[in-house]
């Protein structure tokens, strides 16, 4: 039993016309969202081999620098460094790279062909910035977010007839921007999609899950969670997701690189109990407030964050900003009061009582 990592040790130096692309390499092309590509990836259909653009991209960020952005970033780094040299990867070629971050959306994709095989669209998940996790949370009150918008957006330029095969998916936030742009593709390059991957990512309200635009791309439709998954369980997406054994029995079982793989197929595992109670405890939550009661909650509390200046996770660390956060959460009103302290003991309990057990 390996990882992402033996994976690309075994298979790195063989095409894809003698081993054809799997599951696996959909956690490759997920994974490789994270990575900052700006100024290096053009944002048209101007292609740079993927070898080519990590070696700039190297000559950028060290290790150090890089992984001060999150696990993600951590891992991407390390798994560019892994394949920009090996026959499978290194002559893919990178275009229509995008990325848009500000108070308002975090948004990222890249499209990633492989001549005369296939072309995977990669959607981005949340990075540092607090707009991302804002729309994490919007995610269970509204439809569409802006950057379910953007999906909607690219999805649209960033096709042509020249794309005879086509892949997407993403990892976190970026599996459902996935669903998303598959739901709203054209018919003409819905037809292209073979595959549509949702990697660990949240589902959607019920009314989207009932739409047509959901019903349509059902059958194409690959949900993958780790064992352990927390947000993958989040909201619900009417997919039989593969359920894949992490190497982590916590939160960290979300990071790609934790997934355990048995030579080029995912090693599968029951559904642990701490992720059955925490999509149990979340969607009880979530049931228990209206949209607009949870959209009040998720303003009063992003306010709150942006009042003491917390732009994106690393100001969390700064006492005085949490401080001031903490002054603000205490000046809420009963209501908001009472929904957050519902929202710690659903899942806080449950955390609980699965760890005694």
């Amino acid at each position: 039993m390996g990882t992402i990592y033996s994976y690309i040790e075994k298979y790195g130096n063989r095409s894809y016309t003698i081993e054809r692309f799997n599951d696996i390499d959909n956690l490759v092309y997920s994974e490789l969202a994270y990575i900052d590509f700006k100024d290096i990836v053009s944002e048209d259909r101007k292609t740079i081999s993927l070898q080519d653009a990590a070696n700039l991209f190297f000559k950028t960020y060290s290790y150090k620098e890089y992984a001060k952005f999150g696990i993600a970033f951590r891992d991407s780094y390390k798994l560019l460094l892994a394949i920009k040299d090996k026959p499978r990867y290194k002559n893919n070629l990178l275009y229509n790279y995008v990325y848009k971050g500000d108070r308002e959306s975090q948004f990222s994709a890249m499209c990633i062909k492989v001549k005369g095989k296939f072309t995977y669209v990669t959607f981005e998940g949340t990075d540092h910035l607090l707009s991302g996790w804002k729309e994490d949370f919007a995610i269970s009150y509204e439809f569409p977010v802006r950057c379910q918008k953007s999906a909607m957006d690219y999805i649209g330029k960033c096709l042509s007839i020249l794309d005879h095969t086509v892949y997407i998916g993403g990892h976190s936030k970026g599996g459902n921007l996935a669903m998303v742009a598959g739901m709203y593709a054209k018919s003409i390059d819905y037809f292209r999609i073979k595959k549509i991957y949702c990697n660990d990512g949240p589902g959607f309200r019920e009314k989207e899950l009932n739409s047509e635009e959901f019903a349509k791309i059902t059958k194409k439709l690959v949900c993958i969670i780790p064992n352990y998954s927390v947000v993958g369980v989040l909201l619900n997406k009417k997919c039989d997701s593969i359920v894949v054994k992490s190497t982590r029995k916590d939160v960290l079982a979300h990071a790609l690189c934790t997934w355990c793989i048995n030579d080029k197929e995912l090693e599968k595992a029951p559904l642990s109990k701490f992720s059955t109670n925490i999509a149990k405890s979340m969607n009880e939550w979530i049931n228990d407030y209206t949209d607009e009661e949870r959209r009040y909650l998720t303003d009063t509390l992003f306010n709150a964050l942006y009042a003491a200046n917390i732009e994106d996770l690393y100001d969390i660390v700064n006492l005085k900003k949490i401080i001031s956060v903490i002054k603000s959460v205490k000046g809420m009103n009963d209501d908001a009061k009472k929904a957050f302290i519902d929202l710690i003991e659903y899942n806080l309990g449950y955390c609980i009582k699965n760890a005694l057990n």
